[in-house]
C-alpha cells in the first residue's frame, strides 16, 4: 500500500508535472517533497515488518540518499536536509521498537549515516562544479562580447582609414 498507493504515484505527479512550465520554480520543493515521501515511506514499512523486514529495510533508506543527493539535482542544502530528516526519524523509530538487537541497529545506523555523508560530499561536489562551471560561462560570455565590440571598433576603424587612405590617394593622383 505504501510503496504503490503513496510513493509510486507521488513520483508519476511530480513526474507528469515536469512538463508544465509554471512548476520549474517550485521543481526543488516537490524533489524534497518526494525524496521524504519515499524515505519515510521506507520508514514506515521497517516499523510495521517484522524482525527480518527491519533488519533489513535500511538498504531501501540508502537507495533514497541517493536518490535525493544525486539524481534528481536537489540542492545541497534541501538534499542534506531531507537526508538527515530520514536517517534521525529511522534512528529514532527503530530505536523506539523493540525487537531489533543493538548490535544490528548500530550496524544499520553506520551504514545509513555513512551513505548520508557519502551523498552529501557528491552533492556538495555537484553543485560546487556546477556553478563553478556556471560562472566560467557567464566570464567567457562577457570576454567574448568584449572581443566582439573590440572587433567592430576595429573594422570601423579600418573602413575609416581605408576611406581616408583612398581619398589621399585621389589626391595623390
Amino acid at each position: 500500500t505504501v510503496r504503490f498507493g503513496i510513493v509510486c504515484p507521488t513520483f508519476l505527479i511530480i513526474y507528469l508535472c515536469t512538463f508544465s512550465e509554471r512548476i520549474i520554480r517550485y521543481m526543488q520543493t516537490l524533489m524534497m517533497a518526494a525524496a521524504l515521501i519515499a524515505g519515510l515511506g521506507i520508514v514506515y514499512m521497517t516499523m510495521i515488518g517484522n524482525a527480518l523486514i527491519m533488519s533489513t529495510y535500511y538498504a531501501g533508506l540508502m537507495l533514497v540518499l541517493m536518490f535525493s543527493y544525486s539524481f534528481v539535482w536537489m540542492r545541497f542544502i534541501r538534499s542534506t536536509l531531507c537526508g538527515w530528516i530520514i536517517i534521525i526519524v529511522y534512528m529514532i523509530t527503530a530505536s523506539w521498537k523493540s525487537g531489533l538487537p543493538l548490535e544490528i541497529f548500530a550496524n544499520n545506523a553506520f551504514f545509513c549515516v555513512s551513505a548520508n555523508l557519502i551523498g552529501m560530499a557528491m552533492c556538495y561536489a555537484f553543485e560546487y562544479y556546477n556553478r563553478r562551471d556556471y560562472y566560467l560561462r557567464r566570464l567567457l560570455s562577457q570576454q567574448h562580447q568584449e572581443v566582439e565590440a573590440a572587433k567592430n571598433e576595429l573594422e570601423e576603424r579600418v573602413s575609416e582609414r581605408t576611406v581616408m587612405l583612398a581619398t589621399a590617394n585621389e589626391e595623390l593622383r
